[in-house]
């Protein structure tokens, strides 16, 4: 068996969960209810389920459910011992962060892409960002929306092409430094 790498300090790990792209990611998958659970496997670690749901409070079945998307995933990784006194089954579960870096990489490069390949296909694209909730669209749906956030009500702001392939790749940055942490 592979020896385990040894785990970062607490405080690298709150780093890594209080990153936004990472809490964006996390919480797309596990809805916002999910994210305590998610705060406590990165701070604690392999913990055991009931632990879990006792820790944040819930009910065991809503910490596997949120537990099962994040393995649907490969998001986390569990290992099971068997009890003495009744034979059951107890489950322990941590984040599988190779796998997290893996997929918000991944993900990043997607849409790099995609807008590259918008760029080339198309020239000049007009975006239009909302600068309260960041939601964006095009050109045509700005106009549908009359050039307002459909979520909050505010005139959008057009945004350059060059300003957003420029986040991307800052953000790529930013995750490939916070995978460097685990290494």
């Amino acid at each position: 068996m592979p020896a385990r790498k040894r785990r970062p300090s607490r405080k690298k790990l709150l780093e890594v969960f209080e990153n936004e792209e990472i809490q964006d990611f996390l919480e797309r998958i596990v809805g916002r209810e999910g994210m305590e659970v998610v705060k406590i496997l990165f701070e604690k670690g392999l913990v055991n389920e009931f632990k879990l749901a006792e820790m944040v409070n819930k009910e065991i079945n809503d910490v596997r459910t949120i537990l099962y998307k994040l393995y649907a995933h490969r998001l986390v990784t569990f290992s099971r011992k068997r009890e003495r006194r009744r034979g059951w089954w107890i489950y322990s579960w941590e984040i599988n962060f190779d796998r997290l870096f893996h997929l918000l990489k991944r993900e990043k490069i997607k849409k790099l892409e995609m807008l590259r390949k918008r760029i080339a296909e198309e020239g000049s694209i007009q975006i239009f960002e909302c600068p309260k909730c960041e939601l964006r669209m095009g050109y045509e749906k700005a106009l549908e929306n009359l050039f307002t956030c459909p979520k909050c009500n505010v005139v959008l702001r057009e945004k350059s092409l060059e300003k957003i392939e420029k986040e991307l790749e800052e953000g790529l940055k930013r995750i490939e430094e916070l995978e460097r942490i685990f290494k």
